[in-house]
């Protein structure tokens, strides 16, 4: 299995994905003020990128990464 390069444009999708999700995250805010509300907020981001980027990488199906 070969994997792919990395584009200039992936990347920034990458990084628009991550200011949206800061957006919504920064929104958010006032509702939960909380320490584990960042906690949270930045993991969920962290893990689904590594699951998006491993899923282009390694070509795996829509159902095997939705799973």
């Amino acid at each position: 299995m070969s994997a792919r390069r990395l584009t200039v444009a992936a990347v920034g999708d990458v990084l628009q994905l991550w200011a949206l999700f800061a957006l919504a995250a920064a929104v958010l805010w006032p509702v939960y003020r909380a320490e584990w509300y960042i906690v949270v907020a930045v993991s969920a981001v962290v893990l689904g990128t590594l699951i998006a980027v491993l899923g282009a990488v390694f070509r795996w199906k829509a159902w095997l990464v939705i799973l």
